[in-house]
């Protein structure tokens, strides 16, 4: 997650809206984290945060890991797991490639005919 502010939110807002979930999960158990299944504090003002669902039509998933995030829409119900290869919550094979690609530094907001988010 970004470090500074950005035109949509300053970082503070950010770092409470995380520390508030973190505690509220530890008060009140699990799924109480402000919407994420599970919440955490990492180091360096850094958070973990994961929200999935499972229907018969899709899986959808958001995960927020330090300064990684990513989100996970797949169309149909997964109807086998391969032995020792539970992804859910974490869906670590798809964090390890979305840190492994080159994402470059162009702002491509502007592209899609949005304002610079940077």
């Amino acid at each position: 997650m970004r470090q500074s502010d950005t035109p949509a939110l300053k970082r503070v807002s950010v770092e409470d809206l995380f520390a508030n979930a973190v505690a509220c999960q530890a008060k009140f158990g699990s799924r109480a984290g402000h919407g994420f299944d599970g919440v955490s504090a990492l180091a360096n003002k850094r958070f973990y945060g994961q929200k999935g669902g499972s229907l018969d039509t899709s899986g959808n998933t958001l995960q927020i890991n330090g300064d990684w995030a990513f989100a996970c829409n797949v169309a149909g119900k997964k109807t086998i797991t391969p032995a020792g290869k539970g992804i859910y919550p974490d869906f670590a094979e798809m964090m390890d490639i979305a840190k492994s690609v080159n994402w470059g530094t162009s702002d491509l907001f502007p592209q899609y005919g949005m304002p610079s988010f940077g």
